[in-house]
């Protein structure tokens, strides 16, 4: 039996299994302020080890490998405590920054690492321990990580569900935001997504009604249902 409506924060600790293609994976999962790893079960894309999450979703009794978390939904979030922000950077989402980097990184800028990277990334020159090369892909990585969360922020914020926000995200990346501001109806070449789905995602964006781009994407609707 399935516990519902869940929310659990912590960390992506070892991925078990993952289908590249769908994004399905098995990981285990350290709750924040926990000591013992859950297993974990969902879709789950462009993530890594170590890497923080907000999970979504519900507990469920498996007959033969015992409790697990079924995602739902998820999205990356910032760990608040310092050894959080260096298992964060350690991750493989920072290539090149090994934890000792991290750690020093850290140790200079304390529970304000992440706010002064947003704010003021040259800081980071003031860190000895980073070179050139791996300040470069560091902050590279950082706004790739901005950009995803900005991405899933602002398709859930239209309407657009978890689900299709992952398909989305697959097809277009970090111009999902742009493509979807200027022509909604784009979206239709999502499978799954169709006219009156894109239709409404428009009017929630406040889209012109008397638009061109809707005028044809209306009018390719009607012939397929022909």
């Amino acid at each position: 039996m399935a516990e519902d409506n869940v929310n659990l924060v912590g960390t992506l600790e070892k991925i078990l299994y993952s289908n590249l293609e769908n994004g399905f994976l098995i990981a285990t999962f350290l709750v924040e302020n926990t000591t013992k790893p859950i297993t974990v079960k969902g879709i789950v894309f462009n993530t890594h080890e170590r890497e923080t999450l907000l999970l979504k979703g519900c507990w469920e009794n498996h007959k033969v490998y015992g409790r697990q978390f079924s995602i739902r939904e998820f999205m990356p979030v910032e760990p608040t405590s310092e050894e959080g922000m260096v298992r964060y950077l350690s991750s493989k989402v920072f290539k090149g920054i090994g934890e000792k980097t991290a750690q020093h990184i850290v140790n200079k800028f304390g529970k304000n690492t992440f706010k002064i990277i947003d704010i003021s990334p040259e800081s980071l020159s003031k860190v000895k321990a980073v070179g050139k090369k791996q300040r470069k892909s560091l902050l590279a990585a950082w706004d790739e990580q901005r950009g995803l969360r900005d991405v899933m922020t602002f398709l859930r914020g239209v309407g657009i569900s978890h689900a299709y926000a992952q398909r989305i995200f697959a097809k277009n990346g970090l111009n999902s935001i742009p493509l979807i501001k200027t022509n909604p109806y784009k979206l239709t070449d999502i499978e799954g997504i169709g006219f009156l789905t894109a239709d409404g995602i428009a009017r929630n964006l406040g889209f012109d009604k008397n638009s061109p781009h809707r005028a044809v994407a209306g009018l390719l609707y009607m012939l397929e249902q022909q």
